[in-house]
């Protein structure tokens, strides 16, 4: 079981937020709620890119992000997934629900 690290930093209109490790059963629930109390404050970019885990509970995790967001009507953005994150989404069938950005930038 790996660790799973989250860390914010404020940018002039939007939260980062860089996580590290696994989001899998043992920490999906921690990591939903992170993102929930985010969204609900504003618009997100997540950064994915050093993710080396992500289970189905991870990517329920991301979808209730994006109703999260369009209930509160916040932007939530994947900045960078890793390999193994956007495998993950793609064969899940939800990939279509995510905007996925290359850099801190593009989520305007």
């Amino acid at each position: 079981m790996d660790h799973l690290i989250v860390s914010e930093r404020c940018l002039k209109d939007r939260v980062l937020v860089e996580v590290s490790g696994s989001i899998n059963a043992y920490s999906y629930a921690r990591f939903q709620q992170k993102l929930h109390t985010l969204i609900r404050a504003g618009d997100v970019v997540l950064d994915l890119s050093r993710i080396s885990c992500l289970s189905s509970s991870g990517v329920g995790a991301l979808i209730s992000a994006v109703e999260d967001g369009e209930e509160f009507g916040s932007r939530f953005f994947l900045l960078s997934p890793s390999v193994i994150v956007r495998l993950a989404i793609e064969s899940s069938g939800f990939a279509h629900l995510f905007t996925i950005v290359s850099s801190e930038n593009e989520a305007d």
